[in-house]
């Protein structure tokens, strides 16, 4: 009998345990659905790798304003990313141009990992960029645009006029202010050419030998770079269409003048033949559908020409500012 009773209660406080151990595992998990409890938990868990106990902390929880919120910041954020790295090749609302369609009938199909995937790692194959890999797009923002492209196009930021345009040119070295002569050992006489390398690098290259002459660095990713008539001065462009104007005459190259022309840059294009003075520069944006003409020497905006659509014949109108 004794030993039957010493059985039934080792038996009673192990099941004791095994109900402890569940309820400390559904509790919370019960409570988190619920949403019920505003106070801050404590949770004891083990670490199955490395059998260390960690501790969890529960903060409690947001407001449903603050989510909103949140949410409305994360959109706008991912919505502006799209426009200024992806409507150039997908379209703004997401009908495929050069790049394919992603309307919500083809994203929901593949479904998040796949848009996640592709994002991230890119496809030689399909001319997408890896934007994870290459470090343009944080692991967070990947997983945003992968979530985005699941739900219906949002609004196309607004179009850019003249006065917003004039509004984000910053000239940081007066033209009074710069070299009225050279004063480092480049030999812009040469037939120079502009290769754009990693990140924030631009190397001048001599057409003739094919040597590297310099190397620019920039704390921004170009994707287009030219160089002036006179080869003194060099214009990038990067993905959110910001201009950057460099004296090539400086001891060392760096910029004296930036506008932004739209949400993400196209292309770029210097006027006059080799020799002349800086006149002009050509500025595009893939969204807004527009260009935008800069003076050669300070970037400042002249004209503001937008398009009305993404068609070979452009209908547009001008914003002429003199």
């Amino acid at each position: 009998m004794d030993a039957k009773r010493e059985s039934t209660g080792s038996d009673w406080a192990f099941l004791k345990l095994v109900a402890g151990v569940a309820t400390c595992a559904l509790v919370p998990c019960i409570s988190w659905a619920q949403g019920a409890d505003t106070e801050r938990h404590a949770l004891l868990l083990l670490d199955r790798d490395k059998a260390k106990p960690n501790v969890f902390v529960r903060r409690q929880p947001a407001s449903p304003m603050e989510n909103l919120q949140l949410v409305k910041v994360k959109v706008d954020r991912t919505n502006r990313i799209y426009f200024q790295r992806c409507a150039g090749c997908h379209g703004p609302e997401r009908e495929g141009m050069t790049g394919k369609p992603l309307t919500t009938a083809i994203t929901r199909k593949r479904g998040f990992k796949y848009l996640r995937d592709i994002i991230h790692y890119g496809s030689l194959t399909k001319g997408m960029p890896n934007w994870g890999t290459s470090g343009e797009l944080s692991a967070n923002e990947v997983a945003s645009m992968a979530r985005y492209l699941l739900k219906a196009p949002a609004r196309p930021p607004k179009l850019a006029n003249m006065s917003e345009v004039r509004a984000s040119w910053t000239v940081l070295v007066p033209d009074a202010e710069r070299p009225t002569k050279q004063r480092n050992r480049l030999d812009l006489d040469k037939e120079l050419l502009v290769k754009i390398l990693d990140r924030g690098r631009i190397e001048l290259v001599d057409a003739t030998s094919n040597k590297t002459v310099s190397v620019i660095k920039s704390d921004h990713r170009a994707i287009r770079a030219r160089l002036s008539a006179s080869n003194r001065f060099l214009y990038t462009l990067d993905c959110a269409a910001k201009v950057r104007l460099f004296d090539l005459w400086m001891e060392t190259p760096k910029p004296v003048a930036e506008v932004t022309v739209g949400s993400e840059g196209r292309s770029i294009e210097p006027s006059g033949e080799k020799g002349s003075r800086e006149l002009l520069l050509l500025a595009g944006s893939n969204w807004p559908p527009q260009y935008v003409v800069l003076d050669g020497r300070t970037l400042e905006p002249t004209i503001v020409h937008q398009f009305q659509d993404f068609g070979d014949v452009h209908v547009g109108c001008s914003d002429v500012e003199k």
